[in-house]
């Protein structure tokens, strides 16, 4: 069974790129080179939307114009699409907080999203 990574590639939803090296830099002592990399992968490609978590690389590519969705908003996109059953999402929102910090009112908001969106689609 392929992964929802593999299945987004293979119907062209994805799409997966190597970095090369370029002459355009982005210097700044808050971001890690592989988020550096990334921002500067979606300003040459025009994609619609980068993937970061970290706060200030969402700032920082927000500032240039690119649209940022992090694991959260995946999840909750997962959902919507009904690729998740409620009880999975709110498996998976366990686990992430488990793995990186959130905040107790980002995980009730992610929580009572997917609990509203749950009501919604069994109106």
């Amino acid at each position: 069974m392929l992964s929802l990574l593999e299945q987004a590639i293979s119907n062209g939803k994805s799409k997966v790129e190597k970095v090369k090296a370029d002459t355009q830099k982005i210097s700044t002592p808050k971001l890690h080179q592989g988020e550096i990399n990334a921002i500067l992968l979606a300003l040459k490609s025009e994609v619609e939307i980068i993937l970061l978590d970290d706060e200030e690389a969402r700032i920082f590519a927000r500032k240039l114009k690119i649209k940022v969705k992090g694991t959260l908003g995946i999840l909750i996109e997962l959902f919507k699409q009904k690729f998740l059953e409620l009880e999975e999402a709110l498996k998976y929102l366990k686990k992430t907080n488990a793995i990186m910090y959130l905040s107790s009112d980002v995980y009730s908001y992610v929580e009572n999203e997917l609990e509203k969106i749950a009501g919604s689609t069994n109106v």
